[in-house]
C-alpha cells in the first residue's frame, strides 16, 4: 500500500458511517451553529480528522468543499455553501471579509479558534480504532498502535503503516 492508494480507497469510500463518534459530535455542532451563524470554524490539532470531516459534511450537505484560501478565492461562483480548509486566517474580520461577496454558508477550517462560532475536534483512542478499522481493507488488521491521547495525528499513523517507521 502507498499514500496515493489510501486516500483514493478514502474518497471512494468515505461517507457518514465512516465518522468517528467524537467527528459525528462536531458534524451535528456544525450543523446547528449553522443556523445561528453563516460563518463558522472548524478547528483542531493537525492529524485529527478535520479535513475528512469536512469532506463529508461536503457531500452530505450541498456545499463545495476548497482544499484552501487560493483555490476559493480563485473560483467565480456565487452564493455558494462553501467549506474552506486550511485556513491560515487569524482574524475573524479577514474571514468574513473574503467570504462575504462570495458564500451564504461557510466552514472554515484551521488549527486554531478563528470565529466565535467555532466547534473544536479532538478524538480519542476509540475513535483511532474506528479509523483503522474503516480502512482495514487496504491497510490491513491487527495494528498495534501506541500513542497517548493527547497526541493523536492521524497522518503519523498512517505514514507509519506506509512507510514501516
Amino acid at each position: 500500500m502507498d499514500y496515493i492508494s489510501l486516500i483514493n480507497y478514502i474518497k471512494s469510500n468515505y461517507s457518514y458511517d465512516w465518522l468517528t463518534y467524537n467527528q459525528k459530535k462536531a458534524y451535528k455542532k456544525l450543523k446547528e451553529f449553522l443556523i445561528y451563524d453563516d460563518v463558522i470554524n472548524l478547528y483542531g490539532k493537525k492529524g485529527v480528522g478535520k479535513t475528512f470531516l469536512g469532506w463529508v459534511f461536503a457531500k452530505d450537505n450541498n456545499f463545495i468543499y476548497f482544499e484552501n484560501e487560493e483555490i476559493f478565492k480563485n473560483h467565480n461562483a456565487r452564493n455558494i455553501n462553501t467549506i474552506i480548509d486550511n485556513g491560515t486566517l487569524d482574524d475573524w474580520r479577514e474571514v468574513r471579509r473574503m467570504v462575504s461577496l462570495k458564500a451564504k454558508k461557510v466552514i472554515y477550517i484551521s488549527k486554531e479558534k478563528i470565529l466565535d462560532y467555532g466547534v473544536e475536534l479532538k478524538l480519542n483512542l476509540y475513535d483511532v480504532k474506528q479509523v483503522l478499522n474503516n480502512l482495514s481493507p487496504i491497510i490491513g488488521k491487527n495494528i498495534n498502535v501506541n500513542i497517548q491521547n493527547s497526541n493523536i495525528d492521524l497522518w503519523k499513523i498512517f505514514r507509519g503503516r506506509i512507510y514501516g517507521y
